[in-house]
């Protein structure tokens, strides 16, 4: 028997280097695929907006909103059926008046709505909002801004080497304006107090 110095002994090097080497490809492809299903969702999720938006500026759409919200669930449930999908939507008067809050007098210049400052509550839902937009739909002629929301557990266990959550949320916006199938009605602001 031939006796060789330690150091120079290969036998099983390829085992341990596969050892190192292999948590590291299998995260890769992990991602990988983690990354690929949330962009296909995301995919998914924009058309099936896109198909609500077109259906929303309809004159048909008045009072249709929760069948348009049933279709926009449909198209995304099948592939995946374990989420949680939402569809909301709110109105405005014009492009301007997108997410701008409610006008008020700011009396005491502090940025806030406070210490009985009068504002004009134009969604008419009795209080002061950062945002203006009255939900739903609205009439002809109005601005609608859709949301969509999809939230679901992830396919791989991905985000625990990396932290992070278990749950994916996607969320998408559009704006559309209705189809101008008759006058648009006025929206007149009931004035309101700040508490």
């Amino acid at each position: 028997m031939i006796r060789r110095p330690m150091g120079s002994d290969q036998r099983g090097a390829t085992v341990v280097e596969l050892a190192f080497a292999l948590p590291v490809f299998v995260m890769l492809i992990m991602g990988a695929f983690h990354f690929g299903h949330q962009i296909y969702i995301n995919a998914v999720m924009q058309g099936a907006l896109e198909e609500a938006s077109r259906q929303v500026s309809l004159e048909t759409a008045n009072g249709q909103f929760g069948e348009i919200e049933k279709r926009y669930k449909s198209q995304i449930q099948p592939i995946m059926p374990q989420a949680t999908i939402s569809l909301t939507a709110q109105n405005y008067k014009d492009y301007d008046s997108v997410d701008q809050p409610e006008v008020w007098a700011d009396g005491n210049s502090d940025g806030r709505c406070n210490n009985n400052e009068a504002f004009e509550d134009l969604n008419r839902n009795g209080r002061w909002d950062a945002d203006a937009g009255a939900t739903g739909i609205g009439g002809a002629r109005d601005i609608v801004e859709l949301t969509a929301n999809v939230s679901y557990e992830a396919l791989f266990p991905f985000y625990r080497f990396i932290g992070g959550s278990s749950i994916v949320n996607l969320s998408s916006k559009t704006y559309l304006k209705t189809q101008p199938y008759k006058q648009q009605q006025a929206r007149q602001p009931v004035t309101g107090v700040c508490p």
